[in-house]
């Protein structure tokens, strides 16, 4: 095998472990996001995660409801995962719950860019209420 027939087998390996890596493209601007897990709350509670687009970005408010109608005590957990090109970024919340609003994040979008975020409802059993969305 020539030299050159080497390269271009190297190159293209290399282009396919590339692109099985990369991303899927980011949803064009008017997308709504996409729910990508829900899990329906024990006691009547429920949760879910608003967003709301902002400019250059989206506001991801995570919220609880309900809280009367559930166990004692209630913790959360709020965590928005950022991937761009430059790589990826997590913030996470949490705590008990004492609020309806329990964490709020606002990430700039720029293009290619997208999120994941997941909202957990925990009581001294595990888990009562999950959400997740998705750009």
């Amino acid at each position: 095998m020539s030299r050159f027939a080497i390269l271009a087998a190297l190159f293209m390996s290399a282009a396919a472990c590339a692109a099985a890596s990369e991303p899927p493209a980011a949803p064009a601007s008017n997308d709504a996001p996409e729910i990508a897990a829900y899990a329906p709350a024990a006691h009547g509670l429920s949760c879910e995660i608003d967003v709301t687009r902002i400019n250059g970005g989206v506001r991801l408010e995570a919220q609880a409801f309900d809280l009367a109608s559930g166990p004692g005590t209630l913790e959360y957990d709020f965590v928005v995962t950022k991937y761009g090109a430059a790589g990826s970024s997590d913030i996470v919340q949490g705590g008990e719950v004492s609020a309806q609003t329990l964490g709020e994040v606002e990430l700039s979008l720029e293009r290619g860019a997208r999120y994941r975020a997941r909202l957990t409802l925990s009581d001294a059993d595990g888990e009562v209420c999950t959400q997740e969305v998705r750009s």
